[in-house]
């Protein structure tokens, strides 16, 4: 045996074998620094988001461009993973004090994120926002530096950023140019108050100064002076310029009634506007505006800080045309530009292609829920194309133009979502035998909307109101309490509840009137000293101020109840009502029946199939009100009325 070959061997071996336990702690150490190094890019790359993460989204208006703003923006956020009870949504319907309260109440729910679409909502948002530490990503701002919500379009705000909607202001000028090249002066209806459209004024002013056209000013500080400020410029201007002004593209169908009545040509930033009428139009692609919008809020929720993601302009414009207005206003269309446009709105092409139009009385969460129904009925069945919807903001005049507006269309259903845009329908479809199909209409009979001859059907959301009562008595546990109503006596649909409500005895009732949301918080204050409660049923105009209402009465802890389910996260200790959704569910049944050929004869007016009890615990425990045991059983259970 040679020993020392031996003792060699195993020297080289042990040798060997610490050679390799060095390498290998070599790569362990070193995968470690690797990763270590990685892991954090790979973070930023695709890190997982939390079920804890949510999104809250705000607008100042109901309106379709804004609407595809905020379907870019929730398509994007679904598709990286938020899920729909991640998203919270409010309108500030027109009104900047609401947007206020909105920011407010968006704070107090500390989401993780605030996406506010339009300028008023992301000044709003943001001095709210600001202090708390929210960040805030905003869509279609369109001077984001002149509003002082970013320094400069290359750096981010504190915790603020987004994207801008400029309009391309020379080119819609050279738009106007080529198509009218004789045009001298350009009017222009827009919000004073609105510092997004007075900043466009300037630009425009400038731009149409150097290719010699005169711009002539008209202020619209509301939708209901929008009319008078179109006909304001009548007779005085070759063409109307309608800019991104929040306040005049929502009131748009009575400008271009007007424009429309004295062969008035009206150019809009807005693509939307062109098939509502408007002859033409560059702007931004509205849905990729809002998925840019919905990329940077993922980025963020990913990990990426905001002072990371600089604010920027939409990715592209398109060129929209309205070959049927240019026929009606003796307009030839130059051929270089029909060849540039993304779209030519040929009438008869797009009249194909409506099916539905709905009108909806005003955007509120009880009537998103009906609308919401309608849509996912006619999915469910394939018609996803075609259907369309606008709300009224309250405003029977303006009701009337959008049903005019479809019934123009000629659509296969006209919908109405409330009392007045049925009665609206009912005068702008006359003559034409198209069929009607209404929800949430509470008294079709008392409202006369089924006595009139014409194709009509619906769903109606009546509870009875005795039901109700008697619901609300056995919670405050009094023979004969004190109720106090606010109702706009110019909503149909609440007068006849007011009549139901005084024939119903064992209660003292006092009603009082508020004929705009902006009256509703007084109109409590009026009231809540005398009452043990007050219950809001079916009033548009106090529901949608309804926070107002539960602020004044929780001061004198005074409970609110109502007709609206919806209200009880809102505030309201207890609701019983119709499940809206369900409501709307069947009347996109009856529609759907109607498109594929269904005479109306054959689908009488219906009944909620469902009615559901809500209960506010943390209210009434607040104002010391506590619930009977019977009551807590019925919350629990569903209550079905077929």
């Amino acid at each position: 045996m040679n020993t020392s070959k031996n003792q060699g061997s195993s020297s080289l071996k042990t040798t060997s074998f610490i050679k390799r336990l060095l390498l290998g702690l070599l790569i362990v150490l070193g995968s470690s620094y690797l990763l270590q190094q990685l892991l954090p890019r790979l973070k930023a790359l695709s890190p997982p988001l939390t079920s804890k993460q949510t999104v809250a989204i705000t607008q100042i208006v109901p309106h379709p461009s804004l609407d595809a703003i905020r379907k870019g923006v929730m398509d994007v956020l679904r598709e990286g993973g938020i899920a729909e009870d991640q998203i919270l949504f409010e309108n500030a319907m027109g009104n900047v004090a609401t947007a206020a309260q909105i920011a407010h109440k968006f704070i107090s729910q500390k989401p993780t994120i605030i996406v506010p679409i339009t300028t008023p909502s992301t000044q709003a948002i943001y001095a709210a926002a600001k202090d708390a530490g929210i960040p805030v990503v905003f869509g279609a701002v369109s001077d984001p530096v002149a509003a002082k919500l970013v320094p400069s379009m290359q750096q981010a705000g504190e915790g603020i950023t987004g994207i801008s909607d400029l309009s391309p202001i020379p080119q819609q000028v050279n738009l106007i140019k080529a198509i009218l090249p004789k045009a001298a002066t350009l009017g222009v209806v827009f919000n004073p108050g609105e510092a997004n459209s007075i900043a466009l004024l300037a630009v425009l002013e400038e731009v149409c100064k150097s290719q010699g056209i005169r711009v002539m000013r008209s202020p619209a500080s509301s939708t209901t002076d929008v009319v008078a400020a179109t006909r304001a410029l009548v007779g005085r201007v070759d063409a109307l310029y309608i800019p991104n002004d929040n306040t005049v593209v929502s009131a748009l169908m009575s400008l271009i009634q007007v424009a429309q009545e004295h062969k008035i040509p009206v150019f809009s930033a807005d693509p939307e506007s062109v098939e509502r009428g408007c002859l033409a139009s560059i702007s931004h692609n509205q849905y990729q505006l809002g998925r840019q919008t919905g990329e940077l809020v993922l980025s963020y929720l990913k990990g990426t800080p905001i002072k990371d993601l600089p604010p920027t302009y939409g990715k592209t414009t398109e060129l929209v045309l309205n070959l049927k207005v240019a026929q009606a206003l003796g307009i030839t269309i130059p051929e270089e530009v029909k060849q540039k446009a993304v779209r030519s709105q040929d009438a008869t092409e797009h009249q194909r292609k409506q099916l539905v139009g709905i009108v909806q009385v005003i955007e509120h969460p009880a009537l998103d829920q009906t609308r919401m129904g309608i849509i996912d009925a006619l999915k469910k069945e394939g018609i996803d194309e075609g259907v369309q919807w606008q709300s009224a903001q309250g405003n029977p005049a303006l009701a009337l133009q959008i049903a005019q507006h479809y019934v123009g269309r000629q659509v296969k259903a006209l919908v109405t979502i409330g009392t007045s845009p049925t009665q609206m329908a009912l005068t702008a479809a006359k003559g034409s035998h198209i069929p009607i199909v209404f929800a949430s209409v509470t008294d079709p009979a008392s409202a006369k909307v089924l006595d009139t001859g014409y194709p009509v059907t619906g769903v109606s959301n009546f509870i009875e109101t005795t039901l109700q009562v008697d619901f609300f008595k056995k919670i405050l546990r009094k023979e004969q309490p004190r109720i106090g109503v606010i109702y706009n006596a110019g909503e149909a649909n609440s007068v006849i509840l007011v009549e139901k409500m005084k024939a119903i005895k064992g209660v003292t009732w006092l009603f009082v009137t508020a004929s705009k949301t902006s009256e509703v918080a007084q109109a409590a204050e009026n009231i809540v000293s005398q009452v043990d409660a007050i219950f809001i049923n079916n009033d548009n105009t106090a529901l949608t101020a309804f926070e107002s209402i539960v602020t004044v009465a929780k001061s004198k802890r005074v409970p609110v109840f109502c007709s609206d389910i919806d209200t009880v996260e809102k505030g309201a200790v207890a609701a019983m009502g119709a499940n809206q959704y369900e409501l709307g569910l069947q009347a996109g049944e009856m529609i759907v029946r109607l498109i594929k050929g269904d005479d109306i004869k054959n689908i009488p007016v219906a009944w909620p199939r469902k009615v559901e009890i809500r209960l506010n615990h943390k209210m009434a425990e607040s104002i010391g009100l506590s619930f009977p045991e019977d009551i807590f059983k019925a919350a629990n259970d569903a209550h079905l009325m077929n």
